[in-house]
């Protein structure tokens, strides 16, 4: 059967509604606008006085009521919807359409999301900002995190940031002033060696090479790890021998040297030296980074620099200090020297006699054996 269109009765109010299979007129006294909805029959009628009219449904129906417990419909068409709360089956999601309140256990969602505010704490004090190009700056992307000291306070504050793509299209994150990324000139950074001119700011190791050989604060060393252990053994800054520590054709000291790991690589080697044996020959020689390295396995490789401070002093203890003492790297050994005139020259091994003694201060670069 094809429905026909609705011919729609306004009334200014609605009757007494009979949903019932028998004929409410058989029971009941009517008045118009009664509605009887029949189950069996799928018929809703209006009473107009003396008989039922049956309501026949077709395209649309306009009514200024409709009081139903349910509702099925492949469409609904509205242009608001203003009280109650549409919850999920399962309860994992409901909407109140009248706080505006909803919750959401599990949310899929696809397309895009507008306005720039992404999240905002429970608290009200901190939110996620997405911010896109900005002057004359290209950011092609860009999470901002603010916060504010009160929900009555407007001002937010820029509490870190990250740049998905900034001028070159370079990668940066900043954490309270500081990025990690790229080299950024006249901003304090973290970032990769990006010239010659910019200094090695991050060195590129391993996280196992790292873990297995050392740990430092500003470039002095402070744990080691074991390569069969997953536990930090903590290192003593300051390492301390005793025994022959100087060396040459013939020369040979022995005494005490302490060593302390310094920033920049530098290790810093305060001795005293006996003469035991006399030296002789021409030959290299001086203070051994050979004969310090079998005192002690926790030295590391050393490379010995230039400067230092050298004390000299006979066997009867009176001074033999030459003008501007101190050492001349020459390959594995800090050889003792003095400035005649306006530079550094070596004092020969045979210039050192059994009972003198030497004190003093000398530098090497140190580095960590894989």
């Amino acid at each position: 059967m094809i429905s026909q269109p609705l011919t729609i009765i306004r009334t200014n109010k609605m009757g007494k509604p009979y949903v019932q299979n028998t004929d409410p007129a058989l029971s009941n006294t009517l008045s118009p606008n009664d509605l009887w909805l029949n189950i069996s029959e799928g018929t809703m009628k209006t009473w107009d006085g003396t008989k039922w009219v049956e309501m026949q449904f077709g395209g649309s129906a306009i009514m200024d009521d409709c009081i139903t417990n349910r509702m099925l419909a492949n469409d609904i068409s509205a242009s608001k919807i203003v009280a109650g709360i549409l919850r999920s089956q399962d309860g994992s999601f409901f909407l109140n359409l009248e706080t505006g309140e909803a919750e959401l256990l599990k949310l899929v969602m696809g397309g895009e999301i507008e306005g720039n505010i992404i999240a905002t704490s429970s608290n009200g004090l901190t939110r996620v900002r997405l911010r896109g190009k900005e002057g004359t700056r290209d950011i092609t992307a860009g999470l901002i995190f603010e916060q504010r000291e009160s929900t009555d306070s407007d001002l937010w504050e820029n509490a870190g940031q990250i740049y998905f793509g900034y001028s070159n299209r370079q990668t940066y994150a900043t954490f309270q002033g500081y990025m990690i990324g790229p080299y950024n000139s006249g901003r304090p950074v973290q970032a990769y060696n990006a010239g010659s001119n910019d200094g090695l700011m991050w060195r590129m190791v391993s996280l196992d090479w790292l873990r297995a050989n050392y740990v430092t604060y500003h470039g002095v060393r402070l744990a080691k790890r074991e390569a069969t252990s997953d536990s930090f053994e903590a290192i003593n800054p300051v390492i301390v021998v005793t025994g022959n520590i100087m060396s040459g054709t013939a020369v040979v000291g022995n005494g005490t040297a302490t060593l302390t790991y310094k920033m920049n690589e530098v290790m810093q080697i305060d001795f005293n030296i006996k003469i035991t044996t006399s030296g002789s020959g021409t030959g290299t020689y001086g203070i051994s980074t050979a004969l310090l390295r079998t005192l002690s396995d926790e030295i590391p490789s050393l490379t010995p620099m230039d400067g230092g401070v050298l004390n000299i002093f006979n066997s009867s203890g009176a001074s033999l200090m030459m003008t501007g003492s101190s050492f001349i790297a020459d390959g594995a050994f800090w050889k003792p020297a003095y400035v005649p005139d306006t530079a550094l020259v070596g004092i020969n091994e045979s210039s050192f006699t059994s009972g003198m003694t030497l004190s003093g201060t000398c530098y090497g670069k140190y580095v960590f054996e894989d």
